[in-house]
């Protein structure tokens, strides 16, 4: 009989879900729900490099045109959305209140856009 071995923790019936609210500079990770705050201009994030088939939803709130939470995706990692772009993105940028953004990885490099709601900007 074969064993698996796990790099991240897994859990029966599937991945651990998580909602968390999160600070300005943390990594978010590649799994449930991350709440983010714009305090600043530029409010950095970083996000974990995806896991196939796990969905990522980011919800910001308090973004504004002039305080954004900038939110950059793990080195050698991409986003690739169907609507805003064509090409591979690596940023997103959160500048309006309640903006909700639903990810899913589709490889362990790559990020597909499930929804975009209020209009999450990619670079």
């Amino acid at each position: 009989m074969a064993f698996l071995k796990f790099k991240a923790p897994v859990f029966l019936g599937g991945i651990k879900e998580r909602a968390v609210s999160e600070s300005n500079s943390a990594t978010l990770p590649n799994y449930g729900a991350s709440l983010i705050t714009a305090t600043s201009a530029a409010t950095p994030f970083g996000l974990a490099a995806p896991g196939l088939g796990v969905r990522k939803t980011i919800i910001c709130l308090n973004a504004t045109t002039t305080n954004t939470a900038v939110v950059t995706c793990a080195s050698g990692s991409y986003i690739y959305a169907t609507t805003n772009v064509s090409t591979a993105s690596d940023v997103m940028t959160f500048n309006a209140d309640n903006e909700v953004i639903e990810l899913m990885g589709v490889s362990t490099a790559t990020w597909a856009v499930l929804s975009n709601n209020n209009g999450v900007a990619f670079s």
